[in-house]
């Protein structure tokens, strides 16, 4: 093994053990009180360690964002490619209900990150990049092979596109900002139902 391989081991460990004890850390306290010392002493690295990876704990903040938002849609994707793609119609829409709930039971399960990256102010970006993402990935779980290529002239598919986006980053932060009270289930089945309502209006004008 070459001394570079060996670098970026040894950083993708110790990025990893930073992640973990964030993730402790933010069940003890809020991400306003921790400080890159608690980080590093949770982690059992040194402080110069910490600084040879990240600027500051608010870039480590966005580094752990953007991982998360990768790991996100790349699970989204893996979960497609199994479903072989979905075409929204009005009485197919389980297998979507099937996807959605398993991405907001995927939420949850990181809520504290998912919190930060949603509600801290500090990471307008973050959400920015979350919102491209979504909005690229988004035309491959609707197969618009299918839609009328009228529509496709008019540019409706992606008209629904963004405003699917926009209105799952909103559920997002709505179950978020609601202290997640909603079961996965419950807002994907909500949320399915309203795409397909949309998609269905759209493409009757």
């Amino acid at each position: 093994m070459s001394r570079d391989e060996i670098k970026v081991i040894r950083k993708q460990r110790a990025r990893t053990e930073f992640k973990k004890a964030l993730g402790r850390l933010l069940k003890q306290k809020s991400y306003d009180k921790i400080s890159v010392k608690d980080i590093c002493a949770e982690a059992d690295y040194s402080k110069s360690i910490f600084y040879a990876y990240f600027e500051g704990k608010d870039t480590f903040l966005y580094r752990i964002a953007e991982d998360e938002v990768e790991a996100y849609f790349n699970s989204w994707l893996n979960r497609l490619d199994e479903k072989q793609g979905i075409f929204i119609e009005q009485d197919k829409y389980e297998p979507l209900i099937d996807i959605y709930e398993e991405i907001f039971n995927d939420i949850y399960q990181k809520k504290d990150i998912y919190q930060i990256i949603f509600l801290y102010k500090t990471l307008p970006d973050i959400e920015n990049y979350f919102m491209k993402r979504l909005i690229e990935d988004q035309e491959r779980l609707m197969d618009f092979k299918r839609v009328d290529e009228k529509e496709l002239e008019k540019g409706h598919h992606k008209f629904i596109i963004h405003i699917i986006a926009s209105a799952f980053v909103s559920s997002i932060k709505f179950w978020i900002e609601n202290d997640f009270k909603y079961s996965p289930l419950y807002l994907a089945t909500m949320f399915s139902h309203e795409v397909l309502a949309m998609n269905v209006n759209i493409k009757k004008q």
